[in-house]
């Protein structure tokens, strides 16, 4: 059944990009809210699919997973028109870290939590490559900001509510730790 929702979900990417670049005006809005996403991602459904993995693995990627932002991320990759040369930061010190997380693995106990990892990465390196690309735009980067804006402010709200309300001496919003917060904030 999984691949089955994985097959569907990725037949929709080329479409949605598609769609995407037909009606321009859309755009800035799912910018925006994959600007908000990383702030309100612990109140919404974690809709991802673990192609393969180990749930109860210690670590914190368990596995080969695809989340519905990936999905949407490739098909704004997709939607959004290259303008120009897009000089994309640190690519070269990325490939260079993800190279030296590959030699762990072969040297690691369990090679597959490390290849987790590096999956991880690429899925992060997805996110920089398509945020990057839209930020060519003026258009798309004030929706990028208006989305980071509005993901602070919903966990302004939410750390005042755990602060003054429930009493939370160290508040950490809807992330796991408040530290997570305020690396997130920075």
């Amino acid at each position: 059944m999984k691949w089955f929702i994985f097959a569907l979900g990725f037949a929709g990417v080329f479409p949605l990009g598609v769609w995407l670049r037909q009606n321009p005006r859309i755009l800035p809005k799912v910018i925006t809210i994959i600007g908000a996403l990383p702030f309100v991602w612990g109140v919404l459904p974690k809709w991802k699919i673990a192609l393969f993995g180990v749930p109860d693995w210690p670590g914190f990627a368990q596995g080969f997973d695809v989340s519905a932002l990936d999905l949407i991320l490739v098909a704004v990759f997709f939607s959004v028109p290259p303008k120009g040369r897009n000089p994309l930061p640190f690519k070269h010190t990325f490939a260079f870290y993800i190279g030296a997380v590959l030699l762990s693995a072969m040297q690691a106990p369990v090679p597959t939590a490390t290849l987790y990892y590096v999956w991880q990465l690429v899925r992060m390196f997805m996110t920089v490559v398509v945020v990057s690309r839209a930020c060519l735009d003026n258009v798309l980067t004030n929706a990028l900001l208006k989305g980071l804006a509005l993901g602070v402010c919903f966990q302004a709200g939410v750390v005042g509510w755990q602060r003054f309300v429930i009493h939370y001496v160290q508040a950490p919003g809807t992330f796991t730790h408040q530290n997570m917060l305020g690396m997130a904030m920075n």
